[in-house]
């Protein structure tokens, strides 16, 4: 994989781990409101950004990644499983080494 290709991975190694923190603080604020009582408005928190926005092309990156990537991980690392915490504990540190002669928009979507 070419040095810039690299720099990508490294780069989309950041933003995921960024978003999920995200996506856990304000899942973690509704469910407070909701077992709490409180009212609670999509407007309070960036869940209104992940549902409409971030789960559209949630879609088609986890396609991608379903048909391209991880058929390929499987294959050469058979002892992964799981997705969500799986990325974040395994997969994006395999991901910031992988040599693989790939286009990124078929692996990632």
């Amino acid at each position: 994989m070419a040095g810039d290709e690299t720099g990508r991975l490294r780069a989309w190694d950041r933003e995921l781990r960024t978003t999920h923190d995200r996506l856990r603080r304000a899942l973690r604020r509704a469910h407070d409101a909701v077992v709490e009582g409180e009212s609670f408005t999509v407007r309070d928190s960036d869940l209104l950004l992940f549902c409409h926005g971030f789960c559209d092309t949630l879609s088609g990156h986890h396609l991608a990644e379903d048909t391209a990537l991880f058929p390929e991980l499987r294959a050469r690392y058979p002892q992964l499983e799981s997705h969500f915490r799986y990325e974040e504990r395994q997969l994006l540190d395999v991901l910031a080494t992988l040599k693989w002669d790939a286009d990124p928009r078929s692996a990632f979507g």
